[in-house]
């Protein structure tokens, strides 16, 4: 009789070795939106207007970007109902460094949202949905109604992380374009 064990779960490095971070962050499904306008109603549901945008315009007379909002959705396999993850949202600058912005009292800080959830189960028996049938779930809504103080013509990375890890595919760029140029006269 062979002795079988559990499939590895983690990550490959580029070296080829496998590094374990979490049962949930490696099987988490994680969707990120930018729009215009992002709410969660009370059933639950996603209100978006003017999704998948990639270009937030800047109001010159404020200094800051238009308002926008993200929208986050973490979703787990059911053998992971009630796992706790850190969930944590960044702005990342073109470099890849956590973007910095000016704090209430001007002092300069990371723009990180961060908190710990626990992925439930959704109880949709009432409506005859079979238990441990969907994938448990949890998600954000995040409105920057005034704007954000971001520098124009640079490109900027929201990145979601759970567990401290990270995937390509969990990330949402968009870029802050300056005034379009005046016309030529003369």
């Amino acid at each position: 009789m062979v002795d079988q064990q559990p499939p590895a779960v983690g990550r490959l490095r580029p070296s080829g070795s496998l590094t374990r971070v979490s049962e949930v962050s490696d099987s988490a499904a994680v969707r990120i939106l930018v729009a215009d306008y992002i709410a969660i109603d009370g059933l639950g549901k996603l209100n978006v207007i003017g999704g998948n945008i990639t270009a937030v315009g800047l109001i010159p007379l404020t200094g800051l970007t238009a308002p926008f909002g993200i929208s986050v959705h973490v979703s787990v396999p059911p053998n992971l109902y009630n796992s706790e993850t850190a969930l944590e949202v960044l702005l990342e600058d073109s470099s890849g460094n956590p973007m910095q912005i000016p704090g209430p009292t001007g002092e300069t800080q990371i723009l990180r949202i961060a908190q710990n959830v626990t992925l439930e189960e959704k109880n949709l028996s009432q409506i005859g949905v079979p238990r441990k049938t969907l994938w448990a779930s949890f998600q954000w809504a995040l409105m920057f109604g005034a704007g954000l103080p971001l520098p124009v013509g640079q490109r900027y990375v929201w990145r979601v992380k759970l567990d401290h890890a990270t995937q390509p595919a969990w990330a949402s760029e968009i870029f802050v374009p300056g005034a379009p140029p005046g016309p030529v006269l003369g």
